[in-house]
């Protein structure tokens, strides 16, 4: 028959299996949520959207964006959570549905980034969240 183990010892037990249980739940979380951004990404990708070099951008006439480039800006760099060059801005905020008649839109993206308070400059044409 064998000997009842002291509480301290199961005490240990337990929370070392605890401390093991919650580095698998926050490792599973981690996984769910790289899942639903390559879900995302796939998603774009299949909606086969030109890039911003390949859009006609120089006709006054193209269609409005279904999102401001300011919004867009603010939301791809609140995001992304790091530096980005201008020129990554405009392809992630395009593909967001932003649009400009400009005919260089990473220009646009590099002076409007200039104007909102919550993003700061860290390089040439280079932008980051500071909020």
């Amino acid at each position: 028959m064998s000997r009842p183990q002291p509480i301290e010892a199961l005490l240990k037990s337990f929370r070392e299996e605890h401390a093991v249980l919650g580095a698998i739940i926050i490792q599973l979380e981690q996984l769910q949520k790289l899942r639903s951004q390559a879900t995302t990404v796939k998603s774009i990708h299949s909606q086969q959207l030109p890039l911003p070099d390949q859009q006609n951008s120089s006709n006054p006439t193209a269609p409005k964006g279904i999102i401001s480039i300011r919004r867009a800006i603010r939301d791809v760099l609140k995001e992304s959570g790091q530096a980005m060059h201008a020129k990554d801005i405009w392809q992630m905020a395009f593909s967001r549905g932003a649009r400009t008649a400009a005919k260089r839109p990473e220009s646009i993206v590099a002076l409007t980034s200039l104007g909102i308070e919550e993003i700061e400059q860290v390089g040439p044409r280079t932008f980051k969240w500071k909020g």
